[in-house]
């Protein structure tokens, strides 16, 4: 494997390090700073596990902050994710997508509306 010059070694630093920061700055803004993130297989700029069911990537991370969403804005879009069997992408979500809009005929139901109609 060629060798990186100090140019690559510095710009790989500084990503690593905003990745870091974002990392923070989510944990400060959605959790008041009390969870013990990571970084998952210890790829940093991947995929950060928060606790609880709180994994984000550094896309979302700065969709967070950019949008100075709160805990409770954040919640919705991931347990609405975790009872419906469609996914959701965050920035989708931001954008108005809604599990609602989708239905039977294209092929998306919710397990709750299963649920609903198999009771």
């Amino acid at each position: 494997m060629k060798e990186l010059n100090a140019s690559q070694l510095g710009t790989i630093e500084l990503f690593k390090t905003a990745c870091n920061r974002l990392a923070t700055f989510v944990n400060m803004q959605l959790f008041d700073g009390c969870r013990n993130w990571y970084w998952i297989g210890d790829e940093v700029g991947g995929a950060c596990d928060f606790e609880e069911a709180d994994v984000l990537n550094p896309e979302d991370m700065v969709r967070i902050i950019e949008n100075n969403m709160s805990y409770d804005e954040y919640a919705e879009w991931r347990d609405a994710n975790l009872v419906h069997a469609q996914y959701i992408n965050f920035k989708s979500w931001l954008m108005g997508a809604r599990h609602e809009m989708f239905n039977k005929e294209n092929g998306y139901e919710s397990e709750i509306g299963k649920e609903d109609s198999e009771g």
